[in-house]
């Protein structure tokens, strides 16, 4: 069972926020602002081990199948992430369609990841391509909730 949402009480990162599944033993931290959000990333700690998790979803009225996002910065750079199908859960209720990729963040990866965050000066644009593309954007207050919890991994944890 997972406990409520709680502060984890960090003046240089107030909106990180920790909940822990007591049947797995495992604290997960995220950023409030993120949690529905079509990109996040956000963390888990088991005993000592920390590890990084990057989520990207979509939602609409027509299957995507994407194995890819690609996401492209303000200055014209571009970052992508493969995706193995075995990790994709999909769902259909209501006449929309929900696809979902939760996988490992290496921290290579990550740092690199931070990089191309922290050079952006404007919006992000994400595509999901697979049979169909899917476009979304990221705008600055997600970013800087993103670049939040990518500095909350590097610094505390």
């Amino acid at each position: 069972m997972f406990s409520v949402h709680e502060s984890i009480n960090n003046q240089k990162y107030p909106s990180i926020v920790k909940k822990y599944n007591e049947f797995n033993q495992v604290t997960f931290y995220y950023h409030k602002d993120l949690k529905f959000e079509q990109f996040q990333i956000y963390l888990g700690q088991k005993s000592s081990h920390k590890y990084l998790r990057l989520k990207v979803s979509t939602h609409g009225s027509n299957w995507t199948f994407f194995d890819e996002a690609a996401l492209i910065n303000s200055e014209k750079q571009t970052l992508k992430y493969q995706f193995e199908s075995v990790n994709r859960k999909t769902s259909f209720f209501n006449s929309t369609v929900s696809e979902k990729f939760d996988d490992s963040l290496s921290e290579s990866n990550a740092r690199e990841l931070l990089g191309f965050l922290k050079a952006n000066n404007g919006n992000l644009k994400i595509r999901l391509s697979g049979e169909k593309q899917r476009e979304h954007e990221l705008n600055n207050s997600k970013i800087n909730a993103l670049i939040d919890v990518l500095n909350f991994y590097f610094d505390e944890l």
